[in-house]
């Protein structure tokens, strides 16, 4: 409590907003009040000095006579510990804090993002906005496409809670939601397929949009739970007509390459990519967001690498020279 009145005295003297000059009268108030005040000016050095008067004092005083006074204090401390949290991520030259657009088309522009928990962030930007409001993004796995997707909620999420968010500039409108779909799994007690599990989700998305179409949008690696054929076809449709929607902004991944060469005469989507590298056969990743639809197709490579068609063909080779000795065996 001596601190603490110590710490707003001197905070109050900067004239910080009329919010806080309120919150914080409230707390000295209390530190203040007249038989309270008595004892923290005189703190005895050594806890065992206390009165049992004292004591019993101090115990009424916080849990019965003024525990909702006491109540204010502690949430105020708490306010204030969030506050200088924020303060220093404001000092962190990867944090910002994110304008609204107003009074024009809906915008969402971002300059070196990162995705907060990571420890040695790939900064990345993009621009969305009336005209192109869907950025569609390609690349192989592992190259950095959820992890994309997953910094673009975070940036909308924090954008509206009106704190820093991890980038150096964001610009976004006020919007009314956020969709994701991201890590979808099946449902083991409810009878859900993976695929049905990403239908249903979908759908709602798309009721969603019935209702209110200004909202972000974030769809993960579209139908990965059924047939390629299927997923093409979903994905095109899907992709197709969230291009043609208008107020909202989408952030759609595909492992389908296939789907977003169909669409790159789509003025409305914009095409992002990630691309590796090969370097001895491993590929090596820049995660850095670059133009375009990438044309790499890394899978068998990585399953060469790993080994996995030589392991096929030593236990068919072993299982041949098996079956061959065995016929060979005197009746």
């Amino acid at each position: 409590m001596k601190d603490l009145k110590a710490f707003l005295t001197r905070i109050l003297e900067n004239v910080p907003t009329k919010s806080l000059k309120d919150s914080f009268a409230v707390v000295l108030d209390c530190i203040n009040y007249k038989l309270l005040k008595e004892f923290i000016d005189n703190i005895p050095d050594d806890i065992r000095k206390l009165k049992s008067k004292q004591i019993n004092f101090l115990d009424n005083f916080y849990r019965d006579k003024k525990v909702q006074e006491i109540r204010n204090v502690l949430n105020t401390v708490y306010y204030i510990d969030v506050l200088q949290s924020l303060s220093r991520l404001l000092e962190d030259e990867q944090f910002c804090l994110p304008e609204y657009s107003v009074g024009k088309g809906p915008i969402f522009d971002v300059v070196d993002c990162i995705h907060p928990l990571l420890k040695d962030p790939v900064p990345n930007s993009t621009t969305l906005n009336e005209k192109q409001s869907l950025c569609f993004v390609t690349g192989p796995n592992m190259s950095g496409k959820s992890t994309f997707l997953k910094t673009m909620g975070i940036l909308t999420y924090l954008a509206h809670l009106g704190i820093p968010v991890p980038a150096r500039r964001l610009e976004i409108p006020v919007l009314s939601g956020l969709f994701t779909t991201i890590n979808l799994s099946d449902s083991l007690n409810q009878g859900y397929s993976h695929f049905f599990a990403e239908v249903n989700r979908v759908k709602d998305m798309a009721e969603q949009l019935e209702k209110n179409s200004r909202i972000v949008v974030i769809l993960d690696e579209l139908f990965r739970g059924t047939n390629v054929k299927d997923a093409f076809d979903g994905t095109l449709m899907v992709v197709d007509s969230l291009s043609k929607i208008k107020g909202a902004f989408f952030f759609i991944s595909t492992h389908i390459l296939e789907a977003a060469e169909q669409l790159s005469s789509t003025e409305s989507i914009e095409f992002k990519c990630f691309e590796s590298v090969l370097n001895q056969d491993v590929p090596l990743y820049d995660y850095k967001l670059k133009e375009g639809i990438s044309e790499e197709r890394m899978g068998m490579q990585i399953i060469r690498r790993e080994g996995v068609e030589e392991i096929f063909a030593g236990i068919i080779e072993k299982q041949k020279i098996m079956s061959t000795s065995s016929n060979n065996e005197p009746n």
